[in-house]
């Protein structure tokens, strides 16, 4: 099954590359601008429940 690639600190999918090489890959989200390495993959089925854990926790 396929994954998605997700922002870990907002849960978005609008996921950008924006470097890569000899210090690995870097990512920014869209929606949060968060910039880094660590990004989450989530199978589909599962996107809504992560969604709902993050604002789970930010509250």
């Amino acid at each position: 099954m396929e994954e998605i690639t997700v922002c870990p600190k907002c849960g978005s999918t609008q996921i950008s590359w924006t470097a890569g090489g000899i210090t690995g890959e870097v990512y920014r989200c869209n929606e949060c601008n968060y910039v880094g390495s660590f990004i989450l993959q989530v199978k589909p089925r599962d996107l809504l429940r992560f969604r709902e854990e993050l604002r789970k926790d930010k509250s």
